[in-house]
């Protein structure tokens, strides 16, 4: 039975779920910015199923990924106007709109493209 779980799926689902516990362990434990955190629950992921996928998927993905900024963007405005969604610190010296911190953006890219 286990070797049938160890298939290419089975152990693309397992290595994605060890990313998680790690990034956790790596978030938490080094109290890691925003940006580092959304990489590293995002963008390892995103990059290893890069690698297996083929070059079609990838350009799919990233197009698909990219027109999904548009309503992000306009979904973020909202949130923070809001107050139901606020990022104090940012790496980056400004933002978007003098409102959305660009790891907003980074994280909504990576999280549709991971999809």
């Amino acid at each position: 039975m286990l070797t049938k779980f160890l298939n290419k799926k089975g152990r693309d689902l397992l290595l994605l779920c060890l990313f998680i516990v790690i990034a956790r362990f790596l978030s938490l434990g080094l109290n890691v910015s925003y940006l580092l955190s959304t990489l590293f629950f995002f963008g390892i992921p995103a990059a290893y199923l890069s690698l297996r996928a083929s070059k079609g998927q990838i350009k799919k993905a990233l197009v698909f990924a990219s027109l999904c900024l548009i309503p992000a963007v306009t979904v973020d405005i909202l949130a923070v106007s809001s107050g139901a969604w606020i990022v104090p610190e940012t790496v980056f010296p400004f933002r978007l709109f003098q409102i959305i911190p660009l790891e907003d953006l980074i994280w909504a890219f990576l999280m549709v493209y991971l999809l």
